[in-house]
């Protein structure tokens, strides 16, 4: 487990060094889909129990992790002063952390394959930093929707047909 985060460390270090901050929040949320993804033999089992098992040791402690990076994820965001509406990276952090293990559980679990991962990555990132856009960032993130929502709606559907 340490190896594995220490990799997704190192993968968000070497992509996050981009000039623009919402650049460098999705080089983090892709620096882990794609760490997971490329080792889903492992990752997978790994996952579903950290994310399944009360563990009063690891859980916290993994949990207290993943927040860290996503704080350091956020923090040129609100170093720019972009955080707007009274957020503060703190919570924009949790909300990214809380949003991120749902979608890692629904990987976990088989419901998304790498490449769904990755696009549902990048899709919720750019909702939650499309709260923080200003008019020359929004269009941008709004191509970015626009790449990843077939893959969002197949996945739903595919969900929805499985329901019935």
């Amino acid at each position: 487990l340490n190896r594995g985060i220490d990799r997704i460390d190192v993968e968000r270090i070497l992509s996050g060094t981009h000039p623009d901050p919402f650049q460098r929040v999705f080089d983090a949320g892709l620096a882990v889909a794609n760490v997971f993804a490329s080792d889903p033999e492992f990752y997978r089992p790994l996952m579903r129990y950290l994310l399944g098992v009360l563990d009063p040791v690891n859980r916290p402690a993994y949990m207290s992790r993943a927040f860290d990076y996503w704080h350091q994820a956020v923090q040129p965001i609100a170093d720019a002063d972009l955080l707007c509406h009274g957020m503060s990276a703190s919570s924009r952090a949790r909300n990214l952390q809380v949003f991120f293990t749902g979608a890692i559980d629904y990987w976990v679990h088989g419901e998304l394959s790498g490449e769904e991962l990755r696009a549902q990555v990048r899709y919720g990132i750019t909702l939650h930093l499309l709260a923080l856009a200003r008019d020359d960032r929004a269009a941008g993130l709004e191509t970015i929707i626009a790449e990843t929502e077939p893959v969002i709606t197949k996945v739903a559907m595919r969900q929805l047909s499985a329901k019935n």
